[in-house]
């Protein structure tokens, strides 16, 4: 049986010790008026008893009530003992504000061993129950106190855990009974604080008067003890929190993960870094532990691609064959790159090392075989056209049957940044006849310099151009040149040039004549000019189906603080109706005014996927345009862009892409086409989890769950919505 003091009501107390609703013939025979209290007295013992209650749990609760009403009714002394102990108790909890608790266990066959002893008293035990709790108040840890003749207890525990408290005793006839293990742990310590100080401070928690200075002093020591307690359990926490860090490593899901996704994962994680960084990122990935190199080592194409820089033999940093060996044979298999450039400190004339730097041993080596199996890629960022020259003599490409690596090459990109100055293409000596027979070719020209261009072509055989299915021009040259290169491509599927944000000026003297691309099926052209859209007239591509047009200009006129975004008249929009089977349309960097014509059903009747990126437009031709569109993309909008604003209002997006059709296989005679709708914002004013209740709305959900569009809203990446980022300039 379990005896509490609560903080309650007397009259409350009286019903759960009564079972009923405490009247006095539940209770036992109790009346203020039979008490031998005077007025005064009264009132305090009216006071005090609005804080004590006494709850029991067990069958003989209502004799416990008797005898605490014979107690409190006979006992004046016995009573004011009783309700000093009470203070005692509130005191201890005055940092508490959960309920205050003061328990005794006591063993059930005792009782009538109690109300005996105190009955033979008549009515004046020797030890009743409100002393039994006062001797065990003051009783100290571990020690046996003498109740009644034959009956001790012993002082199990006394705890103070943070700011709650609790006194467990056990009784039991001429021996201790332990209760429960002991709650105080070996680190715990108790409050310096005894029952006269206690019960000196009882008077300030019943009125609210301010304590004197002595009284203020001891409490604030006692504050004190229990912040230094609080902060010593919350650095014991941490400790036990770190431990069991330690151990959850152990146990960790990343132990069991087999190599083979380990080693793909390390893959994805270098999907956006350069090719000059992925050997340092590569190598502390190894670095971790043993297990994490041996999934490294498993995935080859981490070890497919290198950036080297060409040093002359002697140079301190000159290249290492063997390094670069060891690190590219453990690519297997697996098609391989190399970036390599030299230093641009002297001229043809003045190299070191006869006309050239990329004629290094290290490189020749590696290009006439060493390790590479298929050399896939191969870039040179090269002076001149002698340059070049002295590589291929170096490794023996104008000699009978190629080397293994530099034939086995399918990519090839040559960047010149000096004076270009080929052979004819007749001539023998032309370094494109010693190039390998390359699908995919990047060639990079110097800027135009009308002192020195005039007169010069590019000189670039039949039989090179007509194998290519992939080029990438980036050549700002006037004239004739670039016609004069893709009337001769045949075979090209895939065409990128990069004008460098050349205008008209320099196609004076361009004969408009068509040049045929049958094959060509993509297009993309970056730092165009809107002037320069006579260029696409000149081109037959009867299957193009993406069109990726960036205005961005070349990086130099980044950050001086004028407006670089290109404005593109209707004329330049409406030029593309020629191109019926149109899907993929990719506009960059450009302004687009109100043009409803341009973008409407009848513009457009195949377009499935609409990119918009960095592009100022209008926002009032969505609502009725694009009707077949499967995905659109409006990328790094301006922060003051709003959905419901580009297309209208709610109800026009939640109408975009759907069309009324005459078939009746579909319900109502209208067909949803939009599955996929993205927008990011540049720097948007608002947090990523609240970009879609700010930029969207409520109505985005009734797009997601209605039309099972699969909408996406967050922050710019500066990623192309084709798959590769923006190219970089070389300039």
């Amino acid at each position: 049986m379990i005896l509490e003091v609560w903080s309650a009501s007397l009259t409350e107390a009286i019903k759960l010790l009564g079972g009923g609703n405490g009247s006095p013939d539940q209770v036992g025979e109790y009346s203020w008026e039979d008490s031998e209290y005077e007025s005064g007295t009264k009132s305090e013992v009216d006071i005090d008893f609005q804080r004590v209650a006494v709850m029991v749990d067990g069958a003989e609760r209502g004799l416990v009530a008797a005898h605490l009403t014979s107690t409190l009714n006979h006992a004046s002394e016995r009573l004011r003992a009783f309700i000093s102990l009470t203070s005692l108790v509130c005191e201890i909890l005055q940092e508490s504000t959960s309920p205050m608790r003061c328990a005794l266990e006591i063993q059930e066959s005792l009782l009538p061993q109690l109300r005996d002893d105190e009955q033979g008293a008549g009515g004046a035990c020797c030890c009743p129950m409100p002393r039994v709790l006062a001797v065990l108040q003051t009783a100290k840890q571990g020690e046996s106190v003498p109740l009644n003749p034959g009956v001790t207890a012993t002082v199990e525990s006394k705890v103070v855990l943070g700011a709650s408290f609790e006194l467990k005793r056990s009784l039991k006839r001429d021996e201790c009974l332990p209760i429960a293990p002991p709650i105080l742990q070996a680190n715990s310590k108790l409050l310096p604080m005894d029952g006269q100080h206690l019960h000196n401070l009882a008077h300030l928690r019943l009125t609210n008067d301010p304590p004197h200075h002595t009284e203020a002093t001891h409490i604030h020591e006692q504050i004190a003890s229990l912040t230094t307690a609080i902060e010593q359990a919350q650095l014991h926490l941490q400790q036990l929190e770190r431990q069991r860090q330690e151990w959850q490593v152990l146990v960790s899901p990343l132990r069991r993960m087999p190599l083979e996704v380990l080693g793909r994962i390390f893959g994805a994680c270098i999907l956006g870094t350069s090719i000059q960084s992925i050997p340092r990122v590569v190598v502390n990935l190894c670095l971790v532990c043993q297990t994490w190199r041996e999934a490294a080592l498993l995935r080859h194409n981490l070890w497919s691609r290198i950036k080297i820089r060409v040093f002359p033999d002697g140079h301190p940093r000159r290249l290492e064959y063997e390094v670069i060996r060891r690190w590219l044979i453990r690519s297997g298999s697996v098609p391989k790159t190399i970036i390599a450039h030299g230093v641009h400190e002297y001229s043809a004339q003045e190299c070191p090392m006869g006309g050239c730097y990329l004629a290094n041993p290290t490189l020749v080596n590696l290009l006439r075989a060493g390790p590479l199996t298929y050399l896939d890629h191969l870039s040179l960022l090269i002076q001149e056209v002698s340059c070049l020259r002295q590589l291929i003599r170096a490794v023996g490409a104008a000699s009978a049957g190629l080397p293994r690596a530099w034939g086995s090459l399918t990519s090839l990109k040559l960047s010149f940044f000096g004076l270009y100055e080929n052979k004819p293409q007749d001539d023998p000596d032309n370094v494109f006849h010693h190039l390998p027979q390359v699908t995919s070719f990047e060639f990079a020209l110097p800027r135009w310099d009308e002192n020195w261009m005039d007169d010069l072509e590019l000189q670039i055989p039949d039989a090179f151009l007509g194998r290519l299915q992939n080029l990438h021009l980036k050549c700002d040259w006037g004239g004739n040149h670039i016609p004069n290169i893709l009337r001769r491509c045949e075979n090209l599927e895939v065409l990128t040039l990069n004008l460098r944000g050349s205008t008209s000026q320099q196609q004076a003297n361009v004969q408009p004549i068509s040049y045929p691309l049958p094959k060509l099926h993509t297009l993309r052209l970056r730092q165009f000019h809107p002037n320069r859209g006579h260029l696409l007239d000149l081109l037959e591509m009867p299957i193009l189906g993406q069109l990726d047009i960036s205005f961005e200009p070349a990086r130099i006129d980044h950050g001086l603080g004028l407006t670089w975004k290109k404005t593109v008249p209707l004329s330049f929009i409406l030029s593309f109706n020629k191109h019926p089977d149109l899907r993929l349309l990719r506009l960059h960097a450009a302004i687009i005014p109100d043009i409803p014509v341009a973008f409407s059903y009848f513009a457009f009747p195949k377009l499935k996927h609409l990119v918009l990126d960095e592009v100022d437009f209008s926002t009032a031709w969505f609502a009725s345009s694009f009707p077949h569109i499967e995905t659109l993309e409006l990328l790094r909008l301006s922060p003051h862009y709003e959905l419901a604003d580009i297309f209208r209002n709610a109800v026009c997006l939640l109408g975009f892409g759907y069309h009324t059709i005459g078939s009746s296989a579909h319900a109502n005679g209208h067909r949803s086409f939009l599955k996929k709708l993205r927008a990011t914002w540049e720097n948007p004013a608002v947090l990523p989890e609240d970009l879609e209740a700010a930029k969207g709305g409520p109505w985005l959900e009734r797009l997601r769950e209605e039309r099972g569009v699969e909408v996406s809203l967050g922050r710019s990446d500066g990623v192309n919505t084709v798959g590769n980022k923006l190219e970089d300039s070389d300039d």
